[in-house]
């Protein structure tokens, strides 16, 4: 089983990386019940993204100030690897 502390860390990082901030009052949510964690963000994929190729693993910043930001601060390493 892996570590659920580090997949939390790594599940928030993505919402802020790839929030919709053109969403104006459209928060990220986080709602912690007894057996889960529910994160949301509104939003539609990118149009680069193919929904039904998602297993291939592609990835495309949508924010492209915060997302080399978060790298080469080491808050995320690479893309598409989550």
């Amino acid at each position: 089983m892996g570590n659920p502390i580090k997949a939390i860390w790594e599940v928030i990082r993505n919402v802020v990386v790839h929030r919709d901030y053109s969403l104006t009052g459209k928060d990220i949510k986080v709602a912690v019940y007894d057996d889960m964690i529910e994160i949301t963000s509104h939003g539609l994929l990118l149009p680069s993204i193919d929904y039904a190729a998602m297993e291939s693993r592609q990835s495309d910043a949508r924010n492209k100030v915060i997302a080399p930001v978060f790298k080469r601060l080491g808050v995320i390493d690479q893309w598409g690897t989550g």
